[in-house]
C-alpha cells in the first residue's frame, strides 16, 4: 500500500492530447508534419549517392554500416578474448 503523501505526488497523464495519425501536426518550428508521409519504405528507395552511373539508396548505406559496425565489434571481442586468454604471457 502507497502512503498518502506519496500517492498525491504521482499526477496523472492525460493522452487525449496526443494526434491522430491522420492529423497533420506542427512541430516546435512552426512546419506542419504528416505522419503518414517520410515512412522508412518511402525513404529507403531514396538515393543517397551516385559513383558514375551506379546509385547508392539509403538502404545499402544503411546495411553496410551497421554490417561494419558488427565485424569491428566481433572483432574487438575476439581481440579481449585473445588478450584475457594470454594476460599471463603478456604480463612478464
Amino acid at each position: 500500500m502507497i502512503p498518502q503523501a506519496v500517492e498525491d505526488d504521482f499526477v496523472e497523464l492525460d493522452d487525449s492530447v496526443l494526434p491522430d495519425a491522420d492529423e497533420v501536426v506542427v512541430n516546435w518550428d512552426g512546419e506542419e508534419v504528416n505522419p503518414k508521409e517520410g515512412t522508412w519504405s518511402d525513404i529507403k528507395n531514396e538515393e543517397a549517392f551516385k559513383i558514375g552511373n551506379t546509385v547508392i539508396t539509403v538502404e545499402a548505406v544503411t546495411a553496410v554500416s551497421a554490417t561494419t559496425v558488427v565485424i569491428i565489434i566481433i572483432c574487438v571481442l575476439i581481440c579481449m578474448a585473445i588478450s584475457y586468454r594470454k594476460r599471463k604471457a603478456i604480463a612478464v
